[in-house]
């Protein structure tokens, strides 16, 4: 692979990738009130090994972190002098 062809698919992966983002939004954000980190990773696994090759297909990778409530508010209750 040249390294025009090597720009020219990354480029066309980078974009279908960023309509799965946009496709599958809701999925990825979930319904929650009580999300605390988010973040997404997009892996294109580029082969450093070989000049100009990809080592398999990309991945999207979704971590969520959440505040769990009954917690949440035992913590409160703590805090404010309750049981």
């Amino acid at each position: 692979m040249t390294q025009t062809e090597f720009r020219d698919t990354l480029v066309k992966m980078v974009k279908a990738c960023g309509e799965e983002l946009i496709e599958r939004a809701e999925d990825f954000v979930g319904a929650t009130e009580s999300l605390t980190y988010f973040n997404i990773n997009i892996d294109f696994s580029i082969d450093s090994g070989r000049l100009y090759s990809f080592d398999g297909v990309p991945t999207i990778d979704v971590n969520k972190s959440h505040s769990p409530e009954k917690s949440s508010q035992v913590l409160i209750d703590f805090y404010m002098g309750g049981n």
